[in-house]
């Protein structure tokens, strides 16, 4: 496929002649012109999907359609820090995703940009596997931006999110997610365990765990910034938050808040953060939380 860099205008009664060179590295373009028309003929038919595009010279997969988002997840596993701009709405619906990058030793060090675009019905059903979201290990360097996932169904075991499952010195930011997000510890509706930057981000799931679960993010020992989550928080033991399970001495929580839905624990349990050995500022919950032990914070 070839997509002009620029605008190209062609108007009627011109003829108009590319030359495109083949070597090791790509194709590249010397051009073009202008002749006089001539009937190259027809075709009918349905015109073939474009599901990717591959930019070498910022190694980005400028992504079409869900298999053009396979294969980008594909290319990451030779090059973790093959970048991906979506460039159209995308539909997983049907498809099972395998998280991108598992293992803090391959951690995921690109971009990816959703552009203002949205991937629906992303689904992982990992009850026994680590490091579970659309990226499962996040480092830095790593970015997850402008993006929405819709109607998620993810389940996993430790460090579960919908976006990322752990970030450990990556960058989240204005990422909206919605659906269903389950795991047994460290599990939160837009990254299971944070050690980055988590910024402008919002839930709108139901969370689900055994400890250390909250609306936005499971555990915490970097920074959440304006985040936002609703829906139920549930978690069958302890340190249970609106925004954060447990944000540790390291941690910051700032201008969040949780609203409508439910959080609910065995002990250590917030409307904003379940534990807090770190900072929480100007951040609030609209109702107050059903703890059947101890209230840890109180914001």
């Amino acid at each position: 496929y070839f997509r002009p860099q620029n605008d190209v205008v062609l108007e009627a009664g011109n003829r108009y002649t590319y030359t495109v060179k083949v070597n090791a590295t790509g194709l590249t373009l010397e051009g073009c012109t202008i002749g006089g028309w001539a009937d190259g003929g027809s075709e009918s038919g349905d015109a073939e999907e474009l599901d990717y595009i591959y930019d070498e010279s910022t190694n980005t997969y400028i992504v079409y359609s869900a298999d053009g988002l396979l294969l980008w997840a594909e290319a990451v596993q030779k090059d973790k820090s093959t970048n991906c701009t979506l460039a159209a709405d995308i539909d997983l619906t049907g498809k099972e995703w395998t998280p991108i990058c598992t293992k803090s030793s391959k951690a995921y060090t690109g971009i990816l940009d959703g552009d203002g675009h949205t991937i629906t019905g992303l689904t992982i059903n990992q009850s026994s596997m680590r490091y579970v979201g659309l990226i499962g290990y996040l480092d830095s360097n790593g970015k997850v931006q402008n993006l929405t996932l819709e109607n998620v169904n993810i389940t996993g075991d430790y460090y579960v999110g919908g976006v990322v499952g752990f970030n450990n010195s990556g960058t989240v930011t204005v990422c909206k997610i919605s659906g269903n997000v389950s795991g047994s510890s460290k599990v939160g509706g837009v990254v299971g365990q944070n050690s980055g930057t988590v910024t402008a981000c919002t839930a709108y799931n139901s969370i689900y765990g055994k400890n250390y679960v909250g609306g936005a993010v499971g555990e915490n020992s970097g920074t959440v910034t304006a985040c936002i989550a609703t829906g139920n928080v549930k978690g069958e033991k302890d340190w249970v938050g609106g925004v954060v399970g447990y944000n540790r001495t390291s941690g910051t929580v700032t201008a969040s808040y949780h609203a409508l839905g439910s959080v609910s624990g065995e002990k250590y349990v917030g409307g904003v953060v379940g534990n807090d050995s770190g900072i929480v500022t100007t951040c609030y919950w609209s109702d107050s939380p059903d703890n059947d032990g101890d209230m840890a914070t109180k914001v």
